[in-house]
């Protein structure tokens, strides 16, 4: 878990020079609802569970769930999921 949060850390310490977008994480114990709040309904009727917002300050937030023992792997590829959507200015339905 401490491996994957220093990679993480690492990756986005990039963030702070010009020309990159900055992201913020923000763990949410509902993403479905706070998503939801944000873009509507998914639009293929499953639940989120995370999803990347660039708000007004131009800082784009991705909303997932805190890492526990058990889904580790799985929150990290969908946090590193959200964050590209963030580098790229690419969302999905």
């Amino acid at each position: 878990m401490k491996v994957a949060a220093a990679i993480l850390a690492a990756a986005l310490a990039g963030c702070a020079t010009s020309g990159t977008v900055p992201v913020r994480w923000v763990k949410t114990d509902d993403p479905n609802a706070t998503c939801t709040k944000l873009m509507g309904a998914h639009q293929s009727g499953r639940p989120y569970r995370a999803c990347a917002w660039i708000g007004q300050d131009g800082v784009c937030t991705v909303y997932s769930p805190d890492f526990t023992s058990t889904t580790a792997w799985d929150s990290m590829a969908r946090l590193g999921h959200e964050t590209k959507h963030c580098f790229d200015k690419h969302w999905h339905p």
